[in-house]
């Protein structure tokens, strides 16, 4: 039996191998850059249903593993492509328009797919921003994130309070630098919005922190919450008046004891 959690397709090593092994082929960077996406929002796509499709066979939970791997694919392929294909801000975009289509294809065929859990409560996030050396000096910090992270700078943990009213919820609280943080930061606030979908919990917000007194520094993310409502994963990006410079991974835990 074929396990539905296996590696790149074919069609994308179809893809990436004929970029790669066919430089003679009439198609700009351009051109170049858009198949790349496409392969790896459509990887992205099918990854996560087969997720789904895995735990409707099993009857079991969707396992955020699954899904976070899918995740991890996709940054792959796209980073991969270099800083010229797509910047922090655009990978943040096109992770958020695939999901939008995975989730409504869930909502189509799957009437029985359970409601997420209220994520209403008292968060901890744990965000980890890292410089791959490997990547050519283009203002944007990218990493595979497998441990060890290749010279991880800056690891940053936040205690936050959603507030969840139907599919929209916001977020506030403070966040400082973790004790094995290479990089120290001093404390400061955190404040955003964001949207989850019942089904799938698969969610984007975005905010703004103070990293100090009337400077402010924006973010935006995409991701998704677990099925139990207790954790969470994303990929987020921040930067300033639009200039998205780096990528980073996030992760949340559900602190009150009223939601286990």
């Amino acid at each position: 039996m074929v396990s539905l959690r296996s590696g790149r397709s074919v069609s994308v090593a179809l893809v990436l191998a004929l970029l790669v092994h066919e430089p003679s082929m009439a198609f700009t960077e351009d051109e170049q850059c858009e198949a790349i996406r496409m392969v790896a929002m459509g990887e992205r796509i099918s990854s996560k249903l087969k997720c789904r499709a895995w735990a409707k066979l099993t009857g079991a939970p969707v396992q955020p593993r699954c899904l976070e791997i899918a995740d991890r694919r996709f940054l792959e392929l796209v980073v991969d492509a270099g800083p010229g294909c797509a910047d922090a801000g655009l990978v943040v975009e096109m992770g958020v328009r695939s999901d939008a289509t995975m989730s409504e294809i869930v909502g189509a065929v799957d009437i029985s797919s359970p409601s997420i859990p209220d994520v209403s409560g008292l968060w901890e996030l744990r965000t980890v921003t890292a410089v791959n050396p490997d990547r050519e000096e283009d203002g944007s910090l990218y990493c595979d994130f497998e441990p060890p992270c290749a010279d991880e700078l800056a690891i940053v943990r936040c205690e936050i309070e959603i507030e969840q009213e139907g599919e929209v919820f916001e977020q506030s609280g403070r966040c400082w630098s973790a004790e094995e943080s290479q990089l120290e930061i001093d404390p400061f606030r955190l404040s955003g919005v964001g949207t989850i979908d019942p089904s799938t919990g698969e969610t984007f917000m975005e905010g703004e922190v103070e990293v100090q007194e009337g400077f402010f520094v924006y973010f935006k993310g995409e991701g998704a919450f677990a099925e139990d409502g207790m954790s969470s994963t994303m990929t987020t990006t921040a930067g300033v008046q639009g200039n998205w410079q780096w990528l980073s991974v996030t992760t949340g835990r559900h602190l009150d004891e009223a939601a286990e």
